[in-house]
């Protein structure tokens, strides 16, 4: 005889099998690299970089042209950058949602009195990116990736202005990493 015991335990197991399938195919779509490294050329697009926070710092110019370098430069997926939407294969679009130069590092949650004495005495000059990616299907217009990612760097004798290219590049890296790159299978023992 069925009781409600055994009808909640079908329920709960049902609930995690679905979250388990579910939690699978987020993990499969976290990455670009399996579906594009198959192709022998993907085109892309890629919108002019939008700059929300209005920082009005970061060269938007400049890190398109370096996104196209960094894309055409792969080899393991044989990148195309066209300028007419409608002959891309995807597009890709950036949004700057925080561009922050300070003078002086702020102090990182460290653990330890020696290590936060230490982070706050250093005088050095630091940069914070933050950019909203999205890579969409040119045909259907879906999504297929998206993420906020940020980088920072933390330097001696870096002004605001050197620091840019150096947030564009990181930035570029963290993108390309996360978006493309094969994902490494971790072994736990």
């Amino acid at each position: 005889m069925i009781t409600a015991n055994w009808i909640k335990m079908f329920v709960v197991g049902a609930f995690f099998i679905c979250g388990f399938i579910q939690n699978a195919e987020s993990r499969e779509k976290a990455n670009l690299y399996k579906e594009l490294s198959a192709k022998d050329e993907v085109k892309v697009y890629i919108n002019k970089i939008s700059d929300s926070a209005h920082a009005g710092k970061a060269d938007e110019v400049s890190l398109k042209q370096k996104l196209e370098e960094a894309l055409s430069a792969r080899k393991s997926i044989n990148f195309k950058i066209v300028s007419i939407p409608e002959e891309s294969d995807i597009t890709l679009k950036c949004d700057i949602v925080e561009f922050i130069w300070m003078e002086e590092d702020p102090i990182d949650e460290v653990h330890g009195i020696g290590p936060a004495v230490f982070d706050a005495i250093k005088k050095d000059n630091y940069v914070r990116m933050q950019i909203v990616f999205s890579v969409l299907d040119s045909k259907t217009n879906e999504e297929l990736w998206h993420k906020k990612l940020k980088t920072t760097i933390t330097k001696t004798k870096m002004d605001e202005e050197a620091s840019i290219p150096l947030a564009n590049e990181g930035i570029i890296k963290i993108f390309i990493r996360e978006c493309f790159n094969k994902q490494r299978k971790v072994l736990v023992s």
